[in-house]
């Protein structure tokens, strides 16, 4: 049984992979298998179709888990990884969130899952105590905006990495409900 939990989990971690990379519209359960080094049938058998692998995979996390910052850091310290992936030419996770809800089988579970996972995670690091999250809504906003800024329209070529922290810093810093 063991080998099989694990061919479960490389199919689960190559299909992560590859949605994660292309988008849903452009993985077949074909690139999957081969990913995942095994059969296309073996996929559809552990998980019914493309759908349901993605389901089951679920959205991209950005990995807000591990910031522990102080509040006066959280604004600039958020901008940095969006030019740090840049810098080193990474996929933008915020970019790729939302390219993840339009290409969903299923868009609308898809955004509410990204939604609630974000409001949750940013809301926590920016001590936004509001029932509707607003202030965690605006830096989601901020942040999406900066990142296909940046990366999709190619705004602010020639400026430096310091120009863009003293910019967009604190207008994320703005929205920081526990100020230091």
């Amino acid at each position: 049984m063991t080998a099989e939990r694990d061919r479960r989990a490389d199919v689960l971690a190559a299909a992560r992979r590859l949605f994660e990379a292309h988008g849903y519209a452009s993985v077949t359960v074909r690139d999957i298998a081969a990913e995942a080094g095994v059969s296309p049938a073996l996929v559809i058998k552990h998980h019914a179709s493309k759908a349901e692998l993605f389901a089951q995979v679920g959205p991209p996390e950005i990995p807000l888990g591990e910031l522990d910052l102080p509040a006066a850091d959280v604004g600039r310290t958020l901008v940095a990884r969006i030019l740090d992936r840049r810098d080193r030419d990474e996929p933008e996770l915020w970019l790729q969130l939302c390219r993840q809800i339009n290409d969903s089988p299923d868009s609308e579970r898809t955004r509410e899952q990204v939604r609630a996972g974000l409001l949750d995670e940013v809301g926590r690091l920016a001590g936004d105590r509001t029932p509707d999250r607003r202030n965690a809504a605006a830096i989601v906003s901020v942040l999406i905006g900066v990142a296909a800024g940046l990366r999709t329209v190619g705004v602010h070529e020639g400026s430096t990495r310091a120009e863009l922290l003293d910019l967009y810093g604190p207008l994320v810093q703005q929205f920081v409900t526990d100020t230091a």
